[in-house]
């Protein structure tokens, strides 16, 4: 039997598989995007009928059907990045930043749900989409995430770190946080490849008006880490996040541009190594927190032995990398407790919250 989403509702308590519980019921919802065809935009409809809308409260009586109603997934400009991203910052203070192709999917789905405990996360997030279909799909899942869709294919598929398709991305990536800096917007840089064990936000929200950037370290080498930054958009951080972008500006123009994306590419040339010289070097004076490796952890906390993981503290945020291919990532996420998505009967990933799962987690 075909598995029905579970659509997030910002109200979130628990979650469970909506086709096992004769509490839910289907109610069509929308997602508005205030004046986004005024400015010239173009949207992409999705119909949301089908999905399950999950309210928790008990219902008094049946009431009469709502009418079909649609959400919009705007197609990608510049123009329009700018402009989600000053609304967001100016109704929350933050905007939580990422940008994912289709093969992330079901990873952006897990972090939905892994997230949708934490009171108000959902509201700060801003994805960018390579693909129109994975921005409807994520918009479909969280009413309350903002979602950008780039009509392209040219990002799709596996990319892999260290190869040119993956560091076209992030060139992408980088000129698009430029862009919001510019605009006075603070954000966060996150990556949907990790689990948050509690709301790491109140912690760095009491330490942004101190810096210019919040930056986590890697296990292994003490660089930079990608994945997790907060930026604020102060003189200092734009001096810095330029030169990066005219670095990833330079990478693309002399190495990129004639190369397949499954061409490898020097392990020295790409935007944390370029980031974490920058730092390391206090480019432009600028300012910097480092967050503890032991509550900000990355991909070593997999490898260390029990007895050495229960020595320290619960981390708040584990990066699920230093692992090669997704599906290696997913099984050890599973295998730790930190996939919060259901399987089906097949052992293929649906698109439904794991409530078990969830219920485990700090809030």
């Amino acid at each position: 039997m075909r598995q029905t989403p579970v659509k997030i509702d910002s109200k979130w308590h628990s979650i469970v598989d909506a086709n096992k519980s004769a509490a839910f019921r289907r109610q069509p919802s929308v997602r508005e995007y205030t004046g986004a065809n005024a400015s010239g935009q173009t949207s992409v409809k999705a119909t949301d009928d089908s999905l399950t809308h999950v309210k928790f409260h008990k219902l008094s009586k049946p009431t009469a059907r709502k009418p079909q109603t649609t959400k919009q997934v705007l197609i990608f400009t510049d123009e329009g990045l700018v402009k989600a991203a000053k609304e967001i910052s100016t109704q929350r203070g933050l905007v939580l930043f990422t940008i994912i192709n289709d093969d992330y999917l079901d990873f952006a789905a897990s972090w939905l749900c892994n997230t949708a405990p934490f009171d108000g996360v959902h509201k700060h997030v801003l994805f960018v989409t390579t693909d129109v279909a994975t921005g409807m799909t994520l918009q479909n899942l969280s009413s309350d995430v903002t979602v950008l869709g780039l009509n392209t294919s040219r990002f799709s598929g596996r990319q892999t770190f260290s190869h040119a398709g993956y560091l076209r991305i992030m060139v992408e990536r980088t000129r698009y946080i430029f862009l919001m800096l510019q605009a006075r917007v603070r954000l966060l840089l996150f990556e949907v490849d990790c689990v948050w064990l509690s709301d790491p936000l109140p912690l760095l929200l009491s330490r942004s008006g101190e810096v210019d950037l919040i930056v986590t370290k890697t296990e292994y080498n003490n660089k930079t880490a990608g994945g997790f930054l907060l930026l604020c958009p102060t003189q200092r951080t734009l001096g810095l996040w330029k030169s990066l972008t005219n670095k990833m500006n330079d990478l693309m123009e002399k190495t990129l541009h004639n190369i397949s994306n499954s061409a490898h590419v020097n392990i020295r040339q790409n935007d944390q190594a370029f980031l974490t010289d920058l730092v390391r070097r206090g480019y432009g004076r600028v300012r910097v927190i480092t967050l503890p490796r032991d509550s900000f952890a990355d991909g070593k906390w997999y490898y260390l032995r029990v007895k050495e993981r229960k020595a320290r503290p619960t981390p708040i945020i584990i990066n699920n990398n230093y692992i090669v291919g997704n599906s290696a990532k997913r099984r050890r996420a599973q295998r730790f407790g930190h996939w919060y998505l259901n399987e089906r009967a097949d052992s293929s990933v649906s698109m439904t919250c794991n409530g078990t799962a969830v219920s485990k987690l700090i809030v």
